[in-house]
């Protein structure tokens, strides 16, 4: 999802996201109206919290299809040509470099979090099973 690379998405990427992950094709004006509604804060790119947020308006954050797309914004931050099926210490300290300032301890309590396995990599199994255990009703 984000090939730059700087954990944000711009609107290329996102009309790239919906084509590549969920077979949509929407046309320039239907993309600049997403994009706006998602963009809350008007700086010209989707962070990952305001593409979380849009998800949970939008349906149920549990349903497969979210989990899915969150998962894999978190695997493509990195390495844009490899997505790995794993979620590595470097992708998170990416994708929250705005949130919390790149903060190690915080990225290692995230890693212990989901990395149930102690691999130091979160895989898809990790991910969906913690992010269903946060949003039950």
């Amino acid at each position: 999802m984000d090939t730059s690379g700087y954990g944000k998405l711009t609107k290329d990427e996102l009309k790239k996201c919906l084509k590549t992950m969920n077979n949509i094709e929407k046309n320039d004006e239907e993309i600049d109206l997403i994009f706006s509604k998602i963009d809350t804060d008007k700086n010209g790119y989707i962070t990952y919290s305001e593409f979380l947020a849009a998800m949970m308006k939008e349906k149920s954050i549990t349903n497969e299809e979210n989990i899915k797309m969150a998962f894999n914004f978190f695997d493509a931050v990195n390495n844009k040509q490899n997505q790995d099926g794993q979620i590595s210490a470097e992708e998170l300290a990416l994708v929250f470099k705005d949130n919390f300032s790149n903060s190690k301890e915080k990225i290692d309590e995230m890693m212990k979090k989901f990395d149930t396995n102690n691999d130091k990599q979160i895989s898809y199994e990790e991910f969906h099973e913690l992010i269903v255990s946060m949003f039950k009703e």
